[in-house]
């Protein structure tokens, strides 16, 4: 799941989101509710498992 950072066009929070690649638009911002977000940054990161 990616990491996305956000910055709030209404209020100026900045901060990270881990969300589904498919469900990052709409988000709303954790600070003021606001839904227009700029995605400023993405991190993928995966964690690979063995089963023996």
């Amino acid at each position: 799941m990616p990491l996305y950072e956000f910055t709030c066009k209404k209020c100026g929070w900045s901060g990270e989101l881990l969300l589904p690649t498919t469900k990052w638009q709409g988000s709303k911002c954790p600070n003021c509710g606001n839904t227009d977000l700029e995605k400023t940054y993405l991190v993928i990161f995966a964690k690979k498992l063995r089963v023996k």
